[in-house]
């Protein structure tokens, strides 16, 4: 069986069960940047903010747009992490596996400060990695068999787009950030 990993990082080596709250307090910290994030994200559609008007209309429209890929509907940030936490040679390990559309993977080069963890098998021979036979074990331990990665580990919606309070916190900043960009147009 072919197995790749991407969008993984070590949280922890040599961790210990109060490590597994420490990974969920990040995952919250990351989540609040996340959501400060998108509406910044979202102002480099010039062409998708300049007709809209009120909180409102936004939501409706980043719902209903499903044909443009730079815009994908609110499903186009979507960020799903698992947690894994496994013992290999009698270290106890906790990673990170994200799972993110598109248009989110450039918030995870940007945001997220852990040692990258990924993992391909199916390359000549592995990688130059110094760390890649543990990378190897690792995985192969944590998807021994098959199974849905929320089935090995500990999932958390980052964002789902289904979060009405999320949704309108994002659609409320990329409002004010839309009338100051415009106020700074005006202005010049």
């Amino acid at each position: 069986m072919s197995t790749k990993v991407f969008h993984a990082y070590l949280f922890k080596e040599n961790a210990e069960f109060g490590d597994l709250d420490k990974a969920r307090e990040y995952l919250a910290d990351l989540r609040e940047k996340f959501i400060e994030w998108v509406p910044k994200d979202m102002l480099r559609w010039d062409s998708f903010y300049k007709d809209l008007e009120g909180r409102f209309d936004v939501m409706k429209a980043i719902e209903n747009d499903t044909k443009d890929p730079f815009k994908g509907g609110v499903w186009d940030y979507q960020l799903e992490a698992t947690v894994f936490a496994k013992t290999v040679d009698g270290v106890n390990y906790i990673a990170i596996q994200f799972f993110p559309s598109n248009g989110v993977v450039k918030f995870l080069r940007e945001n997220v400060k852990l040692r990258e963890f990924w993992y391909e098998n199916q390359t000549d021979d592995g990688f130059d990695l110094p760390d890649y036979p543990l990378r190897e074990k690792f995985w192969d331990a944590v998807y021994d068999g098959c199974g849905a990665p929320c089935e090995r580990g500990f999932s958390c919606h980052i964002y789902d787009g289904t979060s009405f309070r999320v949704t309108g916190t994002i659609a409320t900043e990329f409002c004010k950030l839309r009338e100051a960009k415009e106020k700074d147009v005006q202005a010049n």
